[in-house]
């Protein structure tokens, strides 16, 4: 591409049928690098979409602090996604930890390919949904090697969602 000129695609094009997340790497200009930025959408009649801003550092650490979810409507009208990039040439496991008010944690671990991303439907995670009928959360990860995260919330309740890039805990490095 040309420098001063921008570049349209649809990105939901190629992706595999069903897909609710994904994660895009340009390169280039930036060398072996690239930004990272997620992407995430629903099955909504109205086709919404929201996405992340593009970031060029990954982390071996992540950290989410507002999580919310009701056990009544998960899954049916609230919905959150945690999306985990990989940019390193070998597979990770992420430890991905669920922060709950009262004190209590629960951990998991998130196998994630190269150069690729995997998610986790937090709606689905019965440990967040059996905790019970309102549960405010935060998540941390943990990664041998840095990865992006994100997360992805919608609210159908209220009209709309939001994406967003987890806050770095400890170093970083560009990506």
């Amino acid at each position: 591409m040309p420098p001063r000129q921008r570049l349209t695609f649809d990105p939901f094009a190629s992706a595999p049928i069903g897909a609710a997340f994904g994660s895009l790497r340009l390169s280039g200009l930036m060398g072996e690098g690239g930004v990272v930025g997620a992407l995430s959408t629903q099955d909504f009649s109205r086709g919404d979409l929201v996405s992340t801003g593009p970031t060029g550092i990954a982390a071996r650490g992540w950290a989410f602090g507002d999580a919310f979810l009701a056990q009544a409507t998960a899954g049916i009208s609230e919905f959150e996604t945690l999306v985990v990039y990989n940019p390193s040439q070998g597979p990770l496991d992420v430890a991905v930890t669920y922060h709950f008010l009262d004190g209590s944690v629960s951990s998991r671990v998130l196998s994630v390919a190269a150069r690729s991303p995997a998610g986790v439907r937090l709606h689905e995670e019965s440990v967040i949904t059996d905790f019970g009928p309102l549960v405010w959360y935060g998540i941390s990860l943990s990664a041998p090697s840095p990865v992006v995260a994100t997360m992805t919330h919608w609210d159908l309740s209220q009209g709309g969602g939001w994406a967003t890039i987890g806050g770095v805990l400890g170093s970083f490095v560009e990506v």
